[in-house]
């Protein structure tokens, strides 16, 4: 998240023009969705619960991130900003959640 805050608090992004503008968006909050799976499921398999609200703080905090941005000059809000972080948080979670209940049978001796 820190990460995330101090890229949003620049002007200019870097990369900008140089890949598209979802590739970043997706691959940041996918990894974001991955660490706080793994931090809710203590290493472990997320149940439905933990599963929306891993989804529900990688959203929510991409919607704090555009709201930071508006008091950035040279940067604005974009709710398509959003929901390409929702996009990359859902990729991420579907992809921790299905990980570790893999890695929980592999554990349980089952095939």
């Amino acid at each position: 998240m820190g990460v995330i805050f101090a890229a949003s608090s620049r002007p200019q992004v870097p990369y900008q023009g140089h890949v598209p503008d979802w590739l970043p968006h997706v691959a940041v909050y996918l990894v974001l969705a991955l660490l706080a799976g793994r931090a809710f499921g203590s290493g472990g398999a997320l149940d439905l619960r933990l599963t929306a609200l891993t989804f529900a703080l990688c959203v929510g905090y991409g919607v704090s991130d555009e709201w930071h941005q508006s008091f950035v000059p040279g940067r604005h809000p974009d709710v398509w900003d959003v929901f390409k972080d929702a996009v990359g948080a859902l990729l991420g979670v579907a992809a921790y959640r299905a990980w570790s209940y893999r890695v929980a049978a592999d554990e349980a001796g089952l095939p």
